[in-house]
């Protein structure tokens, strides 16, 4: 696929900001970094998402990611950069509600773990006790693989799932049909039943296993 010279511009300002500062931009530093105002900034970004080069976390800051079809294009045209052999710096997105939706924070820190990537990976700290027979404990922070659009996890996965006008949350993922139940490891807490025909759930992440704990 083709892109304009306006959205050239903005992708391999993304990719070298990526690379260079192991985190995505915000629309802020692309307003900066293009010299452009915060309307066009957020069109661009924006219309490089429709057109599938870029993916990222609903309510979340810094959490754009190439998608293939942008790497190979980036390859096409010379202005694709290996990420550093030591690139692993996994991006902290603000927390995940372990409890009841809530919206989740929008800072964004950096978190170093070994044998990981940024690419692939991001961690959110987790607020509340709904999954604590899973071993994921208040406070600690989660490391989730990402997914692509669209992605169906196996029924059981624990998941970072969006729901449209909640926020965030961690939860076992499973599907009936059109409904999706995500389920707590607290019997404290009921389970989340929604109809995706009327309320969006997308999963953004699939727990690797791994938590770390914070002092």
């Amino acid at each position: 696929m083709k892109l304009s010279l306006v959205l050239q511009e903005t992708l391999i300002f993304i990719h070298r900001f990526q690379v260079e500062q192991g985190t995505s931009p915000t629309i802020r530093e692309l307003e900066t970094g293009l010299g452009i105002g915060h309307g066009s900034a957020q069109s661009r970004q924006n219309r490089l998402i429709e057109k599938g080069f870029l993916q990222s976390l609903p309510g979340k800051a810094r959490t754009l990611r190439l998608r293939s079809q942008a790497i190979e294009f980036l390859k096409s045209i010379g202005e694709y950069l290996l990420p550093p052999t030591n690139s692993n710096v996994i991006p902290l997105l603000g927390e995940i509600a372990a409890g009841y939706l809530s919206d989740p924070a929008t800072e964004v820190e950096n978190f170093e773990i070994e044998h990981l990537d940024f690419a692939h990976h991001f961690a959110l700290r987790v607020s509340g006790d709904s999954m604590i027979n899973a071993g994921i404990l208040n406070g600690v922070v989660a490391i989730f693989k990402q997914v692509p659009d669209g992605y169906e996890p196996k029924p059981g996965a624990i998941v970072a799932a969006y729901v449209e006008g909640a926020g965030t949350t961690l939860k076992r993922f499973y599907r009936q049909g059109w409904q999706v139940i995500l389920k707590a490891a607290n019997p404290l807490y009921p389970d989340q039943t929604l109809d995706t025909r009327q309320t969006l759930v997308q999963v953004n992440g699939i727990w690797t296993g791994m938590t770390i704990a914070q002092q």
